[in-house]
């Protein structure tokens, strides 16, 4: 679901910042000794300059701002110079995405975290994606991840699905609801302060691969989609009795209004 056009990641002088930060290397400006005067030096010191520029690139991307804080793992530089922003939202197989996008660290923000503690001109020069799952299913994933991995004691004290979905999303009760953000709604994670789903590209966990390729085209790279912490289950359909049907309803109602979802 595309919500406006794609933004194209060039700084005010054709270049993106990155780009800048490597020329002024170059030139000598960040260079401690002065620039590099033989073939030699010049050599080593584009090797030198490529390295930090990685790192910083990396690790405090927030450097050519002139802000000594790193940036968030969802801002990442790709290879062609374009710079995106991944909203990674939860139960939404986001770690494949992440992966493919060379994002090696799992960071679940919400699009108005994230426009805390990235620079409002890397924010609009980047390509801004997600992906949205049908919320029912969504739950199901949700409730056998937290079995799993025994979040809540939920493994050794076992609770009902449907006493589960009452507990954490309906009634809203500790320990169950144990992180409100990773039990609202999908367009509560994409929404800016306003109130504006402030995406270029939102595609869907139910047709993933088509939405990896768009998203693939959009910004000029190839790269493969593995497929990460897969499960086999039930069907959604098969866990939900008409209360928490209505409960998910309910606290997911923007979510179906606006990509369109139905419990079927």
């Amino acid at each position: 679901m595309r919500t406006k056009e794609p933004l194209v990641a060039t700084s005010s002088k054709g270049a993106p910042p990155e780009q800048e930060l490597t020329a002024s290397w170059l030139g000598g400006k960040l260079w401690p000794l002065g620039a590099p005067r033989s073939s030699g030096e010049i050599t080593l010191a584009t090797r030198v300059r490529d390295r930090f520029v990685r790192l910083v690139s990396d690790q405090w991307r927030g450097f050519h701002s002139g802000q000594f804080a790193p940036l968030p793992g969802c801002y990442r530089q790709l290879a062609n110079g374009r710079t995106i922003v991944y909203i990674h939202i939860n139960k939404t197989g986001g770690t494949s995405i992440a992966r493919a996008l060379g994002i090696t660290y799992k960071t679940h923000l919400t699009v108005q975290q994230a426009q805390q503690r990235i620079p409002r001109r890397l924010w609009d020069r980047a390509y801004k994606l997600a992906i949205v799952r049908n919320p029912w299913d969504k739950v199901v994933s949700h409730y056998e991840f937290r079995v799993r991995t025994n979040q809540t004691q939920l493994a050794r004290h076992r609770v009902s699905f449907g006493d589960w979905v009452r507990l954490a999303y309906g009634e809203q009760k500790q320990p169950w609801y144990d992180n409100p953000k990773m039990f609202q709604s999908q367009t509560e994670w994409l929404s800016s302060r306003d109130g504006v789903l402030a995406m270029d590209y939102v595609g869907r966990f139910e047709s993933l691969q088509e939405s990896f390729d768009t998203v693939m085209g959009e910004l000029g790279i190839a790269a493969e989609l593995p497929h990460l912490n897969r499960t086999v289950r039930r069907d959604y359909r098969d866990y939900y009795d008409a209360e928490s049907q209505a409960i998910v309803a309910d606290r997911f109602g923007e979510d179906c209004r606006r990509f369109g979802y139905r419990f079927e």
